[in-house]
């Protein structure tokens, strides 16, 4: 058996694809009939260059200085 799907749900599909580069779509299903569609959209991030540091992220924080007093 073939499902078919209807003129709303093809309209609705394109919408979520349109644009999309990285990411899914999801159909959730219930008793047969398409209930939603969820769309999840990822964004790529450029990769900081070989031996540089992304702020915060690298490196070891340094201890606080001890002082008697």
């Amino acid at each position: 058996m073939r499902a078919m799907l209807s003129p709303t749900i093809t309209h609705e599909l394109e919408t979520a694809l349109r644009g999309l580069r990285y990411g899914s779509i999801q159909l959730v299903v219930h008793d047969g009939k398409v209930m939603c569609i969820e769309r999840i959209e990822r964004i790529r991030l450029p990769a900081p260059p070989i031996g540089g540091a992304q702020a915060g992220l690298t490196g070891t924080p340094e201890a606080p200085a001890i002082t008697e007093g």
